[in-house]
């Protein structure tokens, strides 16, 4: 569950009044992930489009939501 709690995070998310902001998935090699996506008309989306987020511990990616039926799908490859 989410909720944004900053401007920042409000604007970033749309703000949901209520409901599901996004499902995450939990992948071995996000960059696998992203790529077979993208074959199949799947690209990153408005909170990654410049690409996957490294956070040291965790790579995360965004799917665009125009092209998953209008959810927002995380892709999550934890660093072991």
């Amino acid at each position: 569950l989410i909720q944004p709690v900053s401007d920042y995070f409000k604007e970033m998310t749309g703000d949901p009044p209520a409901g599901i902001n996004h499902i995450a998935f939990l992948v071995k090699d996000v960059e696998k992930a992203v790529q077979a996506m993208e074959e199949k008309g799947i690209h990153l989306g408005y909170i990654t489009k410049d690409g996957i987020f490294d956070t040291g511990g965790i790579k995360i990616a965004y799917l665009d939501p125009r092209d998953t039926g209008g959810i927002l799908i995380e892709l999550v490859e934890a660093k072991e």
